[in-house]
């Protein structure tokens, strides 16, 4: 607030007190913003050879979280460890494929529902939008991988992969010839040369997809305890 048409030979603008005290007969409590810190700060600048006077007023409010954290938190933190449980039902299993898909529709859902109680600005991005999409990103990647497991499954083990699948997973060859324990099957040909089975890809494929769970559960405990809460 400053005076645009009075200098300070006119009137000088000052406080009284702290500046700004909250009223006990009009203030109203708000459910969704709780006020911080109110204050004013009073101060004059130089205008060519006039001087005036101004007060700088601030007020620091925050969102009140206990609504947002039981209604949004709450429920995307379950759906989150919910995606665990693909690691532990079997391939073999027809319901996991629509396990996957189901557990994408639904994150795709609820990141509407957000969308639309939240301020659309590109500006500043909200964690939580991030951490939806976040998610959103790794269902779409678990059902990608589960649709080409079930797909593995079906496959003889005579039928060798292709030469460029052969290039890109040949570490488990090696892997298997320098690992006596590892259970999984062999292919040899006439040379007695090990080539990796379709099954070999299968186990490496959800080997990747578990640690990649375990990876994105651990990243988003940290932003939710160390940024949003």
């Amino acid at each position: 607030m400053e005076a645009w048409y009075h200098d300070n030979t006119s009137f000088v603008l000052n406080r009284i007190g702290s500046g700004i005290e909250k009223s006990e007969v009009h203030f109203v409590e708000n459910g969704e913003w709780d006020i911080l810190n109110l204050s004013a700060y009073p101060f004059q600048y130089q205008d060519s050879d006039s001087a005036y006077s101004c007060i700088h007023y601030t007020l620091i409010l925050k969102r009140r979280s206990s609504y947002h954290l039981i209604t949004t938190a709450f429920p995307f933190v379950i759906l989150m460890a919910l995606d665990l449980l693909v690691s532990v039902i079997p391939t073999e299993c027809g319901e996991k494929l629509g396990f996957c898909m189901s557990q994408f529709l639904t994150m795709i859902v609820f990141f509407t529902l957000i969308a639309q109680n939240m301020p659309s600005s590109s500006f500043t991005i909200l964690y939580l939008t991030f951490l939806i999409s976040l998610q959103i990103l790794v269902s779409g990647i678990t059902t990608l991988i589960v649709a080409i497991s079930i797909y593995l499954q079906t496959r003889s083990i005579e039928d060798r992969p292709s030469c460029l699948i052969r290039i890109m997973f040949s570490p488990i060859g090696y892997f298997q010839e320098t690992n006596v324990k590892k259970r999984c099957t062999r292919v040899r040909d006439s040379r007695h040369e090990v080539f990796i089975t379709w099954l070999d890809i299968d186990r490496k494929l959800n080997c990747g997809l578990n640690i990649l769970l375990l990876l994105h559960v651990i990243a988003t405990a940290s932003i939710f305890v160390f940024v949003i809460i």
